[in-house]
């Protein structure tokens, strides 16, 4: 029959389609993704394209595309499966994602670092079949050593025909330079400066009259000021003074210029403002002109969304106009999407809440304390709702949050929530996170923290000593490789190393595919953490549980143990009603077996709680996911017994449970003891298997530089534990009954002998 056993030392591409609503998201991103970088391009009443840089990893990104031939309610990938580029970046060096075009020939500027160049430059990828296919990336000269460029940004360009006009800003807000090509990007002029610092952002337009028009701000003003330059002779001589086109109270940047279909020109932008004095959020605003400038109309609001829009681009195609843009309104995590839409039907009545900052206060909560759970938000109308879900070590509930200014939460409609938690306890913890119902009751969802009210004293490293061996562990499941002050560092015989590390090795499969994960850090593997499958990472009672045969019964040691059944601890259920509570029923003063009380295997025991999820990025093989393994780790010893083989082992137990969070099975699954003994010196040991005793004995090939002439065995052992039985897999079931009856029933499994 299978039995428990007790160890013990002795020593694609696909049609998506996004909402019919102005602003869409769209539809190709990983929602728990940010996307940085997002552009849209109306090249005629059939095609759309889109572009953007899909981050991979923290080094390496991808540039994709995708179209769209009914104004955008569906995408397909474009070209070669949808990838453009890759490249290897950093991620602060992506920006600046611009398109345009001029027939067939297609171009894109990207600010980003590629393998093989040691700066950040401006590159410009081109494609010369509408799209299909792309050219290699080639650096935009802008002037300048290539240590002096990694700021400098191309903030717009304009293309006609085979003539590039780029618009640059210097690093540090140095001015502002033109760039031309005239063969298509295969060659670029020396920049050519047309406003000194501190000039920065420009954007570029042709007017009707073939006028080139420059608009910039200047750093020196606070950002709230936009000027025009104009060059009649195509970009080789400039008006010498910047004209004031307009100022705004608050802080604009990222200028947009362009010229409509009628002629008359449309510039947006970017307004900043504080929320509340210290959270920052944008707002898109645009204007509109004649062709000299002279008439401006008034700010018009594009947005209201009360979070960040950023990174805004245009596009235009007969008297359709397209704009897109990067936000944090549409994820349950405010990660940054792309949004897009027709000027014309852009509606934002709907914008979504915004999440500025959330908190819990005290921020570290004592025995009694009542915590005040805070979001501080922004939106232009009022939600249909705001609710806290509160996950503890019981349950999740769900509590309305206020905005009255009666329970703590500042002044009435101020739109800061707040929620106040009952008197808490010592033990208590707790993650929460958000739930906003919107005016059209659409829910979002936004993480929040995690609060506990921690034990005064909680065990995370101990060890056991016998009367020759010392081992230490601690409740991640290490055996041996734990420091603790003032102790060895390693397992030990008299003081002397015998152990290095020890722990255990658990491998099976999962639909076919091997799967494995250990407990061995003399290998760096830590596959384990603190704590059950699924439960709070910050449960403040994880740690060893400690209990001993001299603990007074239903002492304080009994009594904490009822914070290891909440992990799953065994007990002695003595009134089988299934509930641990130690409790002197008849008032004896003493212990009775009708009475509950820990399972206390040794005269010392140590019990932990582990499981697998650790994720696979941290793992040293990184290819394997976290199984849902759960294993209760029992440490146990004698050492006051009379029986000296009882006095110098050291058992440790585990008790393995697969929890179903991946698998409801797993198929051949074996389990494996491991460590490293250095017995003394580690040059000159052996080991030798004995499968009569299910054993592993390391020893010394003679005399030892610490153990002298007559250095001592280690023993690894698998021992018999409690038989597992389990009809069909351990026995055959002949009558039916589920229970194996010796003598009708036939043992399918070695482990029974």
């Amino acid at each position: 029959m299978k039995r428990l056993f007790i160890i013990f030392f002795l020593i694609t591409s696909a049609s998506i389609f996004a909402q019919a609503v102005h602003p869409a998201r769209f539809p190709f991103q990983d929602s728990l993704k940010d996307y940085r970088l997002f552009n849209i391009v109306k090249i005629d009443q059939y095609k759309i394209l889109t572009f953007w840089i899909e981050q991979v990893t923290s080094t390496s990104a991808v540039l994709k595309s995708a179209r769209s031939s009914d104004g955008g309610y569906t995408w397909i990938y474009y070209g070669q499966n949808g990838t453009i580029n890759q490249f290897i970046t950093l991620a602060d060096s992506l920006q600046s994602l611009l398109f345009e075009y001029s027939g067939n020939n297609y171009y894109l500027v990207l600010r980003g670092r590629y393998a093989g160049n040691s700066y950040v430059y401006n590159q410009l990828i081109k494609s010369t079949n509408g799209g299909y296919t792309w050219q290699q990336p080639v650096v935009i000269n802008t002037g300048g050593v290539a240590s002096n460029q990694y700021r400098d940004l191309v903030t717009d360009f304009i293309a006609e025909a085979d003539t590039l006009y780029f618009a640059v800003s210097k690093s540090f807000h140095q001015g502002v330079y033109l760039i031309k090509s005239t063969d298509g990007g295969a060659t670029f002029s020396a920049p050519a400066m047309i406003e000194p610092a501190p000039a920065c952002n420009p954007a570029i337009v042709r007017l009707i009259s073939g006028t080139l028009v420059l608009l910039y701000q200047e750093k020196s003003s606070g950002n709230n000021t936009f000027y025009t330059k104009y060059s009649h002779d195509d970009g080789f001589s400039w008006t010498l003074t910047g004209f004031p086109l307009f100022n705004e109270s608050n802080p604009i940047l990222e200028p947009r210029i362009f010229r409509q279909q009628d002629n008359s020109i449309k510039i947006l932008y970017k307004v900043y403002k504080l929320t509340g004095g210290v959270y920052k959020s944008s707002d898109i605003y645009y204007r509109n002109a004649n062709l000299d400038f002279y008439n401006i109309s008034l700010p018009y609001r594009l947005t209201y969304y009360a979070g960040e829009d950023k990174d805004l681009r245009f596009s235009k195609s007969g008297s359709e106009f397209y704009i897109s843009l990067i936000s944090d309104r549409y994820n349950y995590y405010n990660k940054l999407q792309g949004f897009y839409g027709k000027f014309a039907l852009w509606n934002e009545n709907t914008a979504n809440f915004a999440v500025f900052d959330n908190r819990h206060t005290p921020e570290q909560p004592q025995n009694g304390d009542r915590v005040k759970i805070t979001l501080i938000t922004g939106y232009h109308d009022a939600p249909a709702s705001v609710n806290v879900r509160i996950r503890d070590l019981d349950s999740t509930a769900e509590y309305f949050m206020y905005d009255d200014g009666t329970h703590g939460d500042s002044i009435p409609g101020d739109k800061i929530y707040t929620h106040l938690s009952e008197n808490l306890q010592t033990g208590y913890a707790a993650q929460y996170s958000f739930i906003v119902k919107d005016a059209d009751l659409s829910n979002h969802y936004y993480e929040g923290d995690e609060y506990f009210i921690p034990f005064d004293s909680v065990i995370r490293e101990a060890f056991i000593k016998n009367e020759h061996l010392y081992m230490p562990f601690d409740y991640k499941g290490v055996l041996a490789d734990v420091n603790i002050p003032g102790e060895l560092p390693f397992g030990g015989y008299d003081s002397l190393s015998a152990v290095f590390s020890a722990g255990f090795s658990l491998s099976g499969l999962h639909n076919a595919d091997v799967w494995s994960n250990a407990v061995m850090t003399a290998s760096r593997i830590q596959d384990y953490r603190p704590g059950t499958v699924g439960g709070l990472p910050n449960d403040p009672s994880l740690g060893l549980f400690k209990v001993t045969n001299c603990d007074s019964a239903f002492g304080p040691a009994w009594q904490n143990w009822k914070f290891a059944v909440n992990l799953g601890a065994p007990f002695h259920d003595g009134n089988g009603d299934g509930i641990y509570n130690p409790v002197d029923i008849n008032g004896s003063g003493h212990w009775e077996p009708g009475e509950d009380a820990p399972e206390m295997p040794g005269d010392v025991n140590y019990w932990c709680v582990i499981n697998d999820n650790v994720p696979s990025e941290q793992r040293r093989y990184n290819d394997v996911q976290p199984m849902g393994i759960e294993i209760g780790q029992m440490i146990f010893g004698f050492p006051h017994s009379s029986d000296p083989v009882l006095r110098n082992t050291i058992f440790v137990k585990y008790d393995i449970k697969n929890k179903g969070s991946v698998a409801h099975l797993f198929d051949s699954v074996y389990f494996a003891v491991a460590a490293d003994p250095d017995l003394g010196h580690y040059t000159d040991d052996f080991a030798v298997t004995d499968t009569l005793t299910n054993s592993v004995i390391t020893y010394n090939d003679g005399p030892d530089q610490q153990y002298g002439i007559n250095p001592p065995a280690v023993m690894l052992a698998l021992v018999q534990g409690v038989t597992a039985y389990i009809p069909g897999e351990t026995f055959t079931d002949n009558n039916g009954n589920r229970v194996y009856d010796p003598g009708i029933d036939y043992p399918l499994d070695t482990a029974f002998n």
